[in-house]
């Protein structure tokens, strides 16, 4: 892989780096794209999952050295923010805006997580100030914090770290990317580090599990927390998915429904307000967990002699059932020897889906077999899947279902349109934007009205996302 030179901090970069690692700077270069096994969906130019996050990461990234501060004038200053009283609040972050004072980040952070700042616009208010520095000791106040909660602190401290690249940081990172709210913005963080350590952190952060009871309370966290930045996009992305009619506005009158919360999960795109502001926490769980299989995959391809020796063999994870499931998609994925692909095949026969494997787990593994195995000819696989398309459980009977026909997996595809059991919104998929001819003939067959109405709604909420 070659190497370029960052135009502000003249550092090297590598071809494919969207920012610079050292100075955070926006470079202006195409990345490489890497090969894919898959090159039906993969070729489709519809808006990259995380595009929404890219200005405030941009943001966020752009950091600039402090000046210095009398103790005496720090102390006064946070005891104004301490107390939330305007104007002297005000004119405190004011003050911290404008000189950045050196030294003076850990504190605030230490602030913030002891809720000695409580309010939502205060806390924003000191984070926006967090962000702009380049501050090592901030940074490592961060990371070796252990109490961080998951919401909007979460947020906006994985922001405050945007543009590093060190160990230490990456770690950090991959933590934050596990089973919590909000952590769509770790994982979009490293998929700007192309680094091999990358792929130990998205591995050791793969924890995710699903809690119906916690939809209603934690699936709006990181809208909340990112609506709050002010962004007028964001404020019109919300407004806009709440007013709209058609088939969005049954996704949204269904947020609850299992089954199309597969359909969604199984889509390869779907805008970041939907999946946070809408959709149940099943749904975005499944993108989140498939996001970072496409990150690990792609990385591995960058990278491939890294060695996942340390998370394999079996017996080494299965007291961690969520490290197994990734890990398993992901030599499945690679198309490892028959022999690893025998030891995953016989633990999930052992274990029946309603004896332990959740519906996270069997989304991303049907996901790595038809993603990146698109001509698998070992017909066990394919029992497997057509076993799972019939299973009462809906969501994972549908995704399954949905995921097959929009990556157009050559095996099964023909079978599972010819049962009629998948949605609409995949079928739309396939026909006009895979081009799947036989598809394509049944979209334009459709004459009932309900049946029509469906289909050209779907294809014009797609149109509005983005896809071509």
């Amino acid at each position: 892989m070659g190497e370029n030179v960052c135009p502000n901090c003249k550092n090297p970069v590598s071809t494919d780096a969207l920012f610079c690692g050292v100075c955070g700077t926006k470079l202006a270069v195409v990345p490489q794209t890497v090969a894919q096994p898959t090159q039906v969906a993969s070729q489709q130019r519809y808006p990259q999952l995380f595009s929404e996050l890219d200005s405030l990461i941009e943001d966020a990234a752009k950091k600039r050295p402090g000046s210095f501060l009398p103790g005496s004038q720090l102390e006064e200053i946070y005891k104004d923010l301490k107390k939330e009283r305007e104007p002297k609040f005000s004119a405190a972050i004011q003050i911290l805006d404008h000189s950045l004072p050196k030294g003076s980040g850990p504190r605030l952070i230490s602030m913030l997580n002891k809720a000695d700042i409580y309010s939502e616009n205060h806390k924003e208010a000191v984070y926006t100030v967090l962000m702009k520095m380049d501050d090592p000791q901030l940074f490592q106040a961060i990371t070796l914090d252990d109490s961080v909660s998951p919401n909007t602190d979460g947020f906006f401290q994985s922001l405050v770290l945007a543009g590093q690249s060190d160990d230490v940081t990456i770690k950090w990172l991959g933590k934050q990317s596990g089973d919590r709210s909000g952590s769509y913005l770790p994982l979009a963080l490293l998929s700007r580090i192309n680094k091999p350590q990358v792929i130990d952190a998205l591995l050791e952060g793969s924890s995710f599990s699903y809690d119906p009871e916690r939809d209603s309370s934690s699936s709006n966290r990181f809208a909340r927390a990112i609506f709050s930045s002010g962004r007028p996009g964001f404020l019109r992305s919300a407004n806009r998915v709440m007013g709209v009619v058609g088939t969005v506005a049954k996704a949204v009158a269904l947020s609850k429904d299992i089954a199309n919360a597969g359909s969604l999960a199984a889509l390869p795109y779907v805008p970041i307000e939907m999946l946070e502001n809408t959709l149940t926490g099943l749904a975005s769980t499944c993108m989140t967990q498939r996001y970072r299989l496409d990150l690990i995959m792609k990385l591995l391809a960058q990278y491939p002699q890294t060695s996942l020796n340390k998370f394999w063999p079996a017996d080494k994870i299965n007291n961690d059932h969520k490290r197994y499931v990734t890990m398993a998609a992901i030599l499945l994925a690679r198309g490892e020897s028959n022999r690893i692909t025998d030891e995953v095949y016989n633990y999930y026969q052992a274990r029946p889906v309603n004896a332990g494997l959740d519906p996270v787990g069997i989304f991303l593994l049907v996901y790595a077999l038809v993603r990146y195995r698109r001509m698998l000819t070992d017909r066990r696989w394919n029992d497997f899947l057509m076993g799972l398309t019939l299973r009462k459980e809906e969501f994972i009977a549908r995704s399954t279902k949905d995921l097959i026909v929009v990556y157009d997996y050559p095996p099964l595809i023909n079978q599972v349109v010819a049962d009629k059991k998948y949605d609409a919104s995949a079928l739309v998929y396939s026909a006009v934007f895979n081009k799947n001819p036989a598809n394509a003939a049944i979209f334009n067959a459709a004459q009932k009205k309900e049946d029509r109405e469906s289909l050209d709604g779907w294809k014009q909420d797609f149109q509005s996302w983005g896809y071509v």
